[in-house]
């Protein structure tokens, strides 16, 4: 009797570890989001990328501007935001590039990015791009 009282213990034990295992290794391999964006933006206005983004780890935030048609590129400010309008970090990007700005915010909660260009003076533009509140 004490015999298969003991094989119950450790059978609810190895089963407890495998559920703290599973839930461990699950919350690592969560996708991350990445979103494009395509907006006109200015010198003197700038646009919020459509979409909030979740991130899943504390890591940067990356943005991949695309490569202008029938323009010089220009040079990005992005500043990234939490749903609360809380700063969180910011980085400019040369558009055909990728760039990464650091993220003061927390894995889990969602965060919006906003775009506006280098210079007042440079006038209104179309860009186009992706971006992730993380980068892998």
């Amino acid at each position: 009797m004490k015999y298969k009282s003991n094989i119950k213990k450790r059978m609810k034990v190895v089963g407890i570890l495998l559920m703290l295992i599973i839930s461990t290794v699950s919350l690592g391999t969560q996708a991350k989001q990445i979103k494009n964006y395509s907006f006109t933006i200015s010198g003197t206005k700038g646009t919020y990328a459509p979409n909030s983004l979740k991130s899943v780890t504390n890591r940067p935030y990356a943005v991949n501007a695309s490569m202008p048609s029938n323009r010089p590129r220009y040079v990005i400010k992005t500043t990234m935001y939490n749903s609360e309008n809380a700063y969180r970090g910011n980085c400019d990007v040369y558009e055909g590039t990728r760039n990464t700005g650091a993220n003061t915010g927390v894995a889990g909660h969602s965060y919006k990015l906003y775009c506006i260009r280098q210079y007042t003076w440079d006038g209104s533009a179309y860009t186009s791009g992706s971006w992730a509140a993380d980068e892998s």
